[in-house]
């Protein structure tokens, strides 16, 4: 099974297939030889997916939001108990083209229009989008004919409209790639996902761009575009919204706090949780631990790290 820039020569057809709400989930890391779309109709659950380094990368999706896989790379999905999430799936093979092989087109043709997912593809093993287009309708009708065509194997039409269905669904997802394209976005959206996952590890500009391979300069470039905030005071806006969750839900004294969530010493905690919410950690859990409405304070808060859906 190629990897998914490398699949001229070959066509597509539909290995797996199913619409499921999972109540709560805990799938074993695992990998298999078929691209694979996992698209949320509703609720929220996590991805995780392993980097070309090793390392496994969570990304979070909501309603609207999908992932595409490559062939062989490792992941596996988690959905928390008691939050119901409702998922479409397609795992899709690529096949050799031969002489006896009934195909309507080789898949290589659609990667070329792709321009967007090759370049996401190239880089990464995987991408997540939102479903700007029509995502959702071409994934239902896609499951629609693998069912008739599972009732019935002897019908060949079925066959041949889910080759057409597919290199539209690649298509259509081309058009969602393009705004993770746009403006350097794609590498935006991976600094937001980084942060994320290692906000408790020391993280400087130069090894966010060292993961990113690209320039320092030209990342923080990108960031201050989307959100006039530098690198570092993007990171510590998320470590302070994390030391909030934990204020309100823990009794850990500060230091451990500061500590948990990637502040390497108690002033420096003080001086950002201050410069962000306007009083002190200790302020905090004195005089707003029960108060609402001062959690959506949009002095402190940054929407770019905010589950959607």
């Amino acid at each position: 099974m190629p990897a998914l820039t490398k699949a001229a020569g070959f066509y597509l057809s539909l290995a797996a297939s199913y619409n499921q709400t999972f109540d709560e989930y805990d799938m074993p890391v695992h990998s298999h030889e078929y691209y694979e779309f996992m698209f949320v109709n509703s609720g929220k659950c996590d991805v995780f997916v392993e980097e070309k380094s090793g390392a496994m990368e969570t990304l979070t999706l909501g309603k609207s939001d999908f992932v595409l896989i490559d062939a062989n790379v490792k992941h596996r999905l988690f959905v928390t108990p008691h939050s119901p999430c409702n998922i479409m799936n397609i795992e899709i093979n690529a096949q050799k083209i031969d002489p006896s092989a009934e195909y309507i087109y080789d898949f290589g043709r659609i990667l070329q229009a792709c321009k967007n997912l090759k370049r996401i593809f190239t880089r990464f093993r995987y991408g997540k989008f939102r479903d700007t287009n029509r995502i959702k309708d071409t994934l239902e009708r896609i499951q629609s004919v693998y069912d008739a065509s599972m009732a019935d194997p002897a019908r060949t039409a079925e066959k041949a409209l889910l080759q057409i269905l597919l290199g539209e669904l690649f298509l259509e997802t081309d058009q969602c790639a393009e705004q993770v394209n746009s403006s350097g976005n794609i590498y935006v959206q991976k600094t937001y996902e980084y942060i994320k996952n290692h906000y408790q590890d020391e993280i400087t500009l130069q090894s966010l761009a060292n993961y990113l391979n690209i320039h320092p300069t030209y990342i923080q470039r990108l960031i201050r575009g989307v959100s006039e905030d530098s690198v570092h005071s993007l990171i510590n806006k998320f470590r302070i919204q994390k030391a909030i969750e934990l204020l309100r839900s823990s009794s850990l004294p500060l230091i451990d706090v500061a500590i948990e969530v990637g502040f390497n010493n108690r002033q420096s905690f003080f001086n950002a949780f201050k410069k962000y919410t306007g009083v002190s950690p200790n302020e905090y859990r004195r005089e707003h631990i029960d108060n609402e409405k001062w959690l959506k304070n949009e002095s402190y808060t940054t929407s770019v790290f905010e589950d959607e859906g």
